[in-house]
C-alpha cells in the first residue's frame, strides 16, 4: 500500500513538472509574440511619423522655393539698385534655393527619425526666407518706387519754378510761392538722402548676419517712412503752388496727380 502511494506521488510530481515546463514554454511564446508585435507596431508608427514629416517638409520647402523665385523677378524690376548689388542679392537668393533643394534630397533619404526631425526643423531655423529676404527686398522695392516719385516731383518742381519766374518777370510778387517752392525742393532733397541711406544700409546685409542685423532692417524701414513723409510734404507744397498759380492766372498750372506720390512705405 505504501509503495502504491509512493508511486502515485512520483507520477503526480512528474506530471506537474511536465505541465509546468509546457506552461513556461507557452508563456515564453506569448511573450515573444507580444514583443514581436510591439516591435512591429513601433516600426509602423515611426514609419508613419517619418512619412508625415517628409510631406510637411516638402510643402514648406516648395512654399519657400516659390517665394524665392518670385523675389528674383522682383529684384530684376528694381531699377535704381546697382548692377553689382542686384547680382549679389540674386546670388544670395539662388544659394538659398540650392541649399533648400539639397535639404529636400537629404530629408527624403533620412532613415533615422531623430535626424529627420532635426532636418525638418532646420527649414525654419536655418533659412530666414520670410524674416530676412522678404523684408530686405520689399524695402528695396519700396525705396525704388519712391525714387521714381522723387524724380517726378523734381520735374514738377522745375515746371512750377518756370511758371513762378514768368510771373515774377511780369512784376508780380511771388514771395509765398517761392517759399513753398523752396520747401518743396528741401523735402525732395531730404527724401533722396533718406532713400540713399536705405539702399546703402541694406546693400551689405546678408542672411548669415540675421537675426543680429535685424535692427538694421528696422532702421531702414524707419528711414523709408521718413522719406515717404517728406515726399508727401513736397507733394502738398506743389498742390498749394498750383492752386495759387491758377488763382492768379487764367493759364492752367502743371497738372499734379496723387499717383505721383507712392502710398507704400515698405511694410
Amino acid at each position: 500500500m505504501k509503495k502504491a502511494v509512493l508511486l502515485l506521488l512520483v507520477f503526480m510530481s512528474l506530471a506537474f513538472s511536465v505541465n509546468a515546463y509546457a506552461a513556461n514554454g507557452i508563456l515564453q511564446n506569448i511573450r515573444s509574440t507580444d514583443s514581436s508585435a510591439a516591435g512591429s507596431l513601433k516600426t509602423q508608427v515611426q514609419t508613419t511619423q517619418m512619412d508625415n514629416l517628409r510631406q510637411r517638409a516638402q510643402t514648406e520647402i516648395n512654399r519657400r522655393l516659390g517665394f524665392l523665385n518670385s523675389l528674383l523677378t522682383k529684384i530684376a524690376d528694381i531699377k535704381k539698385l546697382s548692377s553689382s548689388d542686384k547680382t549679389d542679392l540674386q546670388a544670395q537668393i539662388q544659394d538659398q534655393i540650392t541649399s533648400l533643394t539639397n535639404l529636400q534630397t537629404k530629408i527624403n533619404a533620412d532613415t533615422d527619425l531623430t535626424t529627420l526631425r532635426a532636418d525638418v526643423k532646420s527649414i525654419v531655423n536655418g533659412y530666414f526666407i520670410f524674416a530676412f529676404f522678404r523684408v530686405k527686398v520689399s524695402l528695396l522695392y519700396a525705396a525704388d518706387r519712391m525714387s521714381n516719385v522723387s524724380n517726378n516731383l523734381t520735374l514738377l518742381h522745375e515746371k512750377l519754378q518756370t511758371r513762378i519766374n514768368d510771373l515774377t518777370s511780369q512784376g508780380q510778387n511771388e514771395t509765398t510761392l517761392n517759399s513753398d517752392l523752396s520747401d518743396m525742393a528741401s523735402k525732395i532733397d531730404a527724401a533722396n538722402t533718406q532713400l540713399q541711406n536705405v539702399e546703402t544700409q541694406l546693400a551689405t546685409l546678408t542672411a548669415q548676419g540675421f537675426p543680429g542685423n535685424k535692427q538694421n532692417l528696422y532702421n531702414a524701414r524707419t528711414e523709408l517712412k521718413t522719406a515717404f513723409s517728406d515726399l508727401m510734404s513736397a507733394y502738398q507744397d506743389a498742390v498749394r503752388i498750383k492752386a495759387s498759380l491758377e488763382a492768379n492766372n487764367s493759364t492752367p498750372a502743371a497738372h499734379i496727380s496723387p499717383s505721383q506720390v507712392s502710398t507704400s512705405s515698405g511694410k
